[in-house]
């Protein structure tokens, strides 16, 4: 069986309608696969579509919309099932990121360094997870760490 764990910025793009965000569609078309968030992204999406809101790139409405199927989505009745953020993770939070940030130079933020850690806790009750996102430095970590990615990409553009 199949399951993912949705990074806040592939939220993001999904449910506000962005191409990448339609990449998350045939998964999401698949009646047995399980689909995750993290504790730490019900945070997240609320902080960045303020940002938008902030930025006048999203109406106050839009907002209110799209949390609203976001919160319908992480309800029981919803898709997404939410997966904690332990406070046992802060130790290897801290070794991960001198492995990757310190000693090999890549950009791992204490978010997405969370975010990992998480989904290497749900690998033990779900060994095929994937992680899906758009940040290709942070699917690359996750590769890495031994979380298999899934980059979500702009379509190509026909020339």
């Amino acid at each position: 069986m199949s399951a993912y764990l949705l990074d806040t910025n592939a939220l993001i793009y999904y449910y506000c309608g962005d191409s990448l965000g339609r990449a998350i569609e045939p998964l999401l078309a698949s009646p047995s696969a399980h689909f995750y968030v993290t504790n730490l992204a019900v945070v997240e999406i609320r902080s960045a579509l303020a940002s938008m809101v902030r930025r006048e790139e999203l109406k106050m409405g839009g907002y209110r919309l799209v949390m609203k199927r976001f919160s319908y989505d992480i309800s029981s009745l919803g898709r997404f099932r939410v997966q904690p953020i332990r406070h046992s993770f802060v130790d290897p939070c801290i070794r991960m990121i001198e492995e990757y940030a310190l000693r090999q130079g890549l950009a791992l933020s204490t978010l997405d360094c969370l975010h990992l850690l998480a989904a290497r806790d749900l690998q033990q009750r779900e060994p095929d997870l994937q992680l899906v996102t758009a940040d290709r430095a942070f699917a690359n970590i996750a590769d890495l760490a031994g979380v298999p990615p899934i980059l979500l990409e702009a379509p190509e553009q026909p020339q």
